[in-house]
């Protein structure tokens, strides 16, 4: 028995994805779910096997992560289970000890009931999407001219998407899909302030996780910048039995970087799955094991070409 049960290999026929404005733009721009990624992390331990990706959902739009949500800005995709069941692998998972109502409640808590969708890819098609619910309440703050228009956009890429979306100003009528109490979607006037987002596009980080990729697709040493010098010297230079801590330290950076929004560290770690899959491992176990193998027998062969040439 698995540490945190699945409870059925199946999603409901009805289930939520709850998420904000410029993923939820994202979605319905490309017509795709980005994914999170379960390798290096516990959430593995519900995938399928050769399915590291999946989409949280809940079957419940009153669940904690919504309700907490309240006063703020969001989006609720209505999801058809039974098209993604047809599609894709699902399960229900109670990951956070919260599928059971009356022990939730008894702990002040609310039930999740989350159902995940898994896929072979890092993506998933938004086909299955019923309707679309978008909330901007103004709580204390007044509502941005960036809010307002990423979620005029939003109902504008739904309508393109032929997805109905529903637009609402008051939380609980959102939470409720109360359509008698729908916003005014003159309200959504005012333009997005992209100066950030052309800061981040200016960026020359190439993240945490790069020099792992330097590592797995560089034949040679001098191609190495400084922190992939630091993890080939631990690769060829340590036994089989001593890479505990570079496999944790890959594992965690992969975890840390497992969600869409996690920047070009969410790419690499795709790339790290797909050279995985490539070479048929399924363990960040496996795949530092591979690279201390590739690296050592580099190391030695050229070793073996110096000492005959000497």
């Amino acid at each position: 028995m698995r540490a945190k049960e699945l409870i059925n290999e199946r999603a409901s026929s009805v289930v939520y994805h709850y998420t904000s404005f410029i993923p939820a733009r994202n979605i319905l721009s490309t017509g795709k779910f980005e994914l999170t990624s379960a390798m290096g992390s516990l959430e593995q331990q519900y995938a399928p096997k050769g399915y590291p990706y999946f989409l949280s959902t809940t079957r419940t739009r009153h669940g904690g992560y919504h309700t907490n949500s309240l006063g703020k800005h969001g989006v609720l995709f209505v999801l058809n289970g039974d098209w993604y069941n047809r599609h894709y692998k699902a399960a229900s998972v109670d990951y956070y000890q919260d599928r059971n109502p009356m022990r939730t409640a008894a702990s002040g808590r609310s039930s999740e009931a989350e159902d995940r969708i898994f896929s072979k890819e890092p993506t998933m098609s938004i086909g299955g999407v019923k309707e679309i619910h978008v909330l901007v309440s103004e709580g204390t703050t007044p509502v941005s001219d960036s809010v307002k228009a990423r979620a005029r956009q939003i109902l504008i890429l739904a309508k393109k998407q032929n997805i109905p979306a529903y637009f609402y100003t008051d939380a609980t009528a959102w939470l409720n899909f109360d359509k008698r109490n729908l916003g005014d979607v003159s309200l959504l006037t005012g333009k997005e302030d992209i100066s950030k987002v052309n800061l981040a596009n200016k960026s020359t980080y190439k993240g945490y996780l790069y020099p792992w990729i330097e590592v797995m697709f560089s034949k040679n040493k001098n191609q190495l910048g400084t922190k992939a010098r630091e993890i080939w010297y631990a690769l060829t230079f340590t036994n089989a039995y001593g890479l505990d801590d570079t496999t944790r330290g890959l594992a965690n950076a992969m975890s840390n970087a497992r969600k869409p929004n996690s920047g070009i560290d969410r790419d690499h770690v795709v790339k790290i799955i797909d050279f995985m899959n490539k070479n048929k491992l399924t363990t960040v176990y496996q795949l530092v094991q591979f690279l201390a193998k590739k690296w050592q027998k580099i190391y030695n062969a050229e070793r073996d070409t110096k000492k005959n040439n000497s």
